[in-house]
C-alpha cells in the first residue's frame, strides 16, 4: 500500500475516534446535568422539578396525582409520603433527609447503548439519617428523548 493511502486511512480513523469521543463527552455532561438538577430539586423538596428530570412514563402519572389532589406545596406532599411509608423510623425529617442527598457519578462510569439513547451511570449516593452520614452504591438508568436525558430507573 502507498504511504498516502495509509495516511488517509489513519486520518479517517483518527477523525472517527475524535467524533465518537466528543459525542461521548457531550452526553456525559448532559447526563450529569440531569442528575445534578434532580439532586438540587431534592434539596428543596421541589417534587415538580425533580419529576422534570425523570422519564415521562413515570413523571406524568405522578404529576397528575399531585395536581388532582390540589397539592400546592410539594414539600408538604413529601413530608406526608415520608410519614406514610414509615420513614419516621429513620429518626430524621423529610426535609433533613432530602437536603442531605448527594449523587456523585463515578469516574469512567457512563455506559451507553449502541446508539447513545440509553445510559447507565454508576453513582455513589450519600444521605443523612439520625445525624449519621450514609453511603450506597447504585446505578442510575437514563434515557434520551428529544435530545434531552431523563432518569428512568435506579438499581
Amino acid at each position: 500500500m502507498e504511504k498516502k493511502t495509509v495516511r488517509r486511512i489513519l486520518a479517517i480513523i483518527l477523525i472517527i475516534i475524535l467524533v465518537l469521543t466528543t459525542v461521548h463527552v457531550v452526553n456525559n455532561i448532559k447526563v450529569n446535568k440531569t442528575i445534578k438538577n434532580f439532586t438540587e430539586a431534592a434539596h428543596t423538596m421541589d417534587v415538580r422539578s425533580m419529576l422534570a428530570e425523570v422519564n415521562s412514563t413515570f413523571s406524568v402519572p405522578l404529576l397528575m396525582v399531585i395536581n388532582l389532589s390540589g397539592v400546592k406545596d410539594t414539600s408538604d406532599f413529601l413530608e406526608q409520603i415520608f410519614s406514610f411509608i414509615g420513614a419516621d423510623s429513620l429518626q430524621t425529617t423529610a426535609e433533613d433527609f432530602f437536603s442531605s442527598i448527594e449523587i456523585q457519578p463515578r469516574l469512567f462510569s457512563h455506559f451507553y447503548s449502541l446508539l447513545h439513547k440509553e445510559c447507565t451511570v454508576r453513582v455513589k449516593i450519600l444521605y443523612g439519617t439520625a445525624g449519621v452520614r450514609n453511603e450506597m452504591n447504585a446505578k442510575i438508568k437514563c434515557i434520551k428523548r428529544d435530545g434531552n436525558w431523563y432518569i428512568s430507573g435506579l438499581k
